[in-house]
């Protein structure tokens, strides 16, 4: 058996809430201060528990967090709920931002618009190409007050048990 708070972290890479709820209700449980960190966005999974990631100060490794109540995306979803009658699912969003995304670079820097991003790096505060052909930088999200906010960067040093 493990004794309490001999583990420093718990990484659990996978997005399936079920496996990630008994890990949570068991470090509970233990009253340990074990750091939990995911993958994928527990936090829109419904009957996710909230309250209790929160508290664990779960963190979750996520590129797809998208503030769904901005402006920009409100107004998204309503034009998408008038002209289709229902709500949007993530695919929209994604396929919005990535067109977004894709028609702004090759305005910007022509076809060869991966050769503009190597020179000046960042298109978005999350991604960093300067240099490379992929994304170096790791986002942890957790909770504050209900909403996912980013786990600065000094605060991501695990320590030593």
């Amino acid at each position: 058996l493990l004794q309490v708070d001999s583990l420093g972290h718990i990484f659990i890479a996978s997005d399936n809430q079920a496996i990630a709820s008994e890990v949570m209700a068991a470090i509970a449980y233990r009253g340990d201060s074990t750091q939990l960190i995911g993958v994928g966005n527990w936090f829109s999974v419904p009957n996710a528990g909230l309250d209790l990631m929160e508290s664990l100060n779960v963190w979750l490794a996520m590129q797809e967090f998208e503030n769904m109540l901005s402006r920009e995306n409100l107004v998204l979803s309503e034009r998408y709920r008038r002209k289709y009658h229902k709500q949007p699912d993530k695919y929209v969003f994604y396929g919005y931002y990535g067109m977004k995304f894709l028609a702004s670079a090759l305005l910007k820097y022509g076809v060869y618009f991966q050769n503009g991003f190597n020179s000046s790096g960042n298109f978005d505060s999350v991604f960093d190409f300067r240099r490379n052909q992929d994304n170096h930088s790791l986002v942890l999200y957790r909770l504050k007050d209900g909403q996912p906010v980013r786990v600065p960067k000094k605060e991501m040093v695990l320590p030593d048990r």
